[in-house]
């Protein structure tokens, strides 16, 4: 592997971070202490880098559970998103990872199971889709969890608008939600764009039915029920106990997941910019992100 670059510092030296919450004596299907669930620090710019502290804490666990995010984290974004693909070395890492007795791994995306199986290729991993309303574990048939009639018909309102406004192919319907795609558009026509999304789709995020946010490259309706951290926190309570969570991400998505591994481990956001997040740690890029895989597989026992 080839050596990092300072602007990829993975053990970079850093403040004492906090430990981790305490977990006490619970079943496998026990529940993530409210305290953690809730927890808000405030926001920051993590500096670039693992900090060494966070990598004595990974290495210390008696099991970890590594989440991550596909788009922006394991595969840089493109516009046309079915050429969104990771590197043959992030892929190989995963592979290994999959097959790690001392980690549990998992891939949490806003897309749905079907898109992530295509592009990942890896029999057997646990993912997780379209924010949590999908899901497939190791051996188990995949687990599409039901929307309410009311999202679904204000998600068909909101499509019907879509159509009215002549997006075309830049609007993705998925189950549970309908994203407006902008990438790759001068930045003042996607602000523009976004702009009209906003007011056309805003009817229909009044009552919590759907949410209307933000997301890398665009704006997404969807149903608010599920999260990126209602995921994280059923993954966690699933998980051995002790075991020390890790989120990686770049999305506005992915705070809900940095959110909920407060309590039990930390989040890390990857990119550059200055925007503020709950993560501790950042790593700059994707190439970064397979820099990362290949030190925690270095662990032992990872």
């Amino acid at each position: 592997m080839r050596r990092a670059s300072p602007g990829r510092d993975l053990g970079a030296a850093s403040p004492a971070i906090d430990s981790p919450l305490k977990m006490g004596h619970q079943s496998r299907d026990r529940q993530v202490p409210r305290r953690a669930m809730r927890t808000r620090a405030p926001r920051r710019q993590a500096p670039v880098g693992i900090p060494a502290a966070l990598w004595r804490r990974v290495a210390a666990a008696p099991h970890r559970l590594l989440m991550l995010d596909y788009d922006g984290t394991l595969a840089p974004f493109r516009t046309d998103r079915a050429a969104a693909r990771a590197q043959p070395a992030t892929l190989a890492r995963l592979r290994a990872l999959s097959e790690a007795r001392g980690t549990t791994l998992a891939i949490v995306s806003g897309r749905p199971l079907a898109e992530l199986a295509r592009l990942i290729g890896i029999p057997g991993l646990h993912m997780i889709g379209e924010h949590g309303w999908e899901e497939r574990r190791p051996g188990r048939r995949p687990i599409r969890h039901r929307l309410v009639p009311a999202s679904r018909a204000a998600l068909a309102r909101a499509a019907a608008a879509a159509s009215g406004h002549g997006w075309g192919l830049r609007v993705e319907r998925k189950r549970t939600g309908l994203v407006l795609h902008t990438r790759g558009l001068p930045a003042a026509r996607a602000r523009a764009l976004e702009a009209e999304a906003r007011r056309a789709w805003a009817p229909e995020a009044g009552d919590g039915v759907l949410m209307l946010a933000p997301t890398a490259g665009g704006i997404e309706l969807r149903a608010p029920q599920r999260t990126k951290g209602t995921a994280a926190r059923s993954l966690i309570a699933a998980a051995p106990e002790g075991t020390l969570a890790v989120f990686v991400g770049d999305d506005h998505t992915d705070e809900d997941a940095f959110a909920v591994v407060r309590g039990s481990g930390f989040g890390v956001r990857v990119g550059a910019g200055r925007r503020a997040s709950l993560a501790v740690a950042r790593l700059a890029d994707c190439d970064a992100v397979a820099e990362f895989l290949g030190r925690w597989l270095r662990l032992r026992d990872a």
